[in-house]
């Protein structure tokens, strides 16, 4: 009996300090949160992290028809500042990283980027694009096509993917000549050897604030470890060697 006892106290305490979170995340943190994950697990053996990766936009709509997420990471602040101000949580979003987006071409491909002019190259056929209503990194693309000038000239040529992820499956596999893509993509182990790119200057679309909102109380001491490790000097290396800034001044460049 004593025993049993002793063992039902080991589980019980055991069990206080693991957890269990299930985070949506926009589809361009694929590559770096399946690392970061790796490394969170190794440090929590007790915690186990499920990462559900797609778009933003429909992140947010499976958020407000209930989808029971711990933690929403987007592309963007629009669609958590509209959870919040919808009354969807009671956590303002944070501002997590900047992300860049770029003009990838795989090797095969036989087009020399030269800048973003080489939408205009006869030789490109197909334009890889996230959809710009659902992905921040399509809306960033559609809004420098617009702003230089080149959107009306390219228009017909434009192949529009669900999110970032698919729009980089497009280059990849041939199905585009080029694509807008996230930079964290193309220096994902899966495509740096693959093609080349150019980083898009920033100046040409508005910055790709990347944040997240916390929506599970219920897990608060597993959603809490998991957001304190982010802020690891080495965890923030993970995230800077995939292309990621963090904004000046923010707290995860505070610690």
């Amino acid at each position: 009996m004593l025993r049993f006892i002793l063992l039902l106290v080991i589980t019980v305490t055991g069990m206080s300090y693991s957890g269990e979170l299930t985070v949506y995340a926009a589809s361009n943190f694929s590559y770096v949160f399946d690392r970061v994950k790796s490394l969170y697990e190794r440090e929590h053996p007790d915690d186990k992290i499920r990462i559900i990766y797609g778009s933003s936009g429909k992140g947010y709509h499976q958020i407000i028809r209930g989808a029971p997420f711990d933690i929403f990471f987007s592309a963007n602040m629009k669609y958590l500042k509209e959870l919040y101000r919808n009354g969807y949580v009671r956590s303002e979003p944070e501002v997590f990283l900047l992300g860049k987006i770029v003009l990838w071409t795989g090797k095969s491909s036989g087009i020399r980027l030269e800048g973003l002019n080489t939408v205009l190259n006869p030789d490109v056929e197909k334009i890889a694009i996230a959809n710009p209503e659902l992905a921040p990194y399509g809306k960033a693309a559609f809004e420098c096509l617009k702003k230089t000038g080149l959107y009306d000239k390219v228009k017909d040529k434009l192949v529009i993917g669900e999110n970032i992820s698919k729009t980089a499956q497009f280059v990849e596999t041939g199905a585009a000549d080029i694509g807008f893509i996230a930079l964290s993509l193309a220096k994902s182990k899966r495509m740096k050897d693959k093609g080349e790119y150019i980083i898009i200057d920033q100046e040409c679309y508005s910055p790709i604030r990347q944040g997240y909102i916390i929506l599970n109380n219920e897990n608060s001491k597993t959603v809490s470890r998991f957001l304190n490790f982010l802020k690891k000097e080495n965890v923030k290396a993970v995230f800077r060697n995939f292309g990621y800034t963090f904004p000046e001044g923010d707290m995860y460049e505070q610690h």
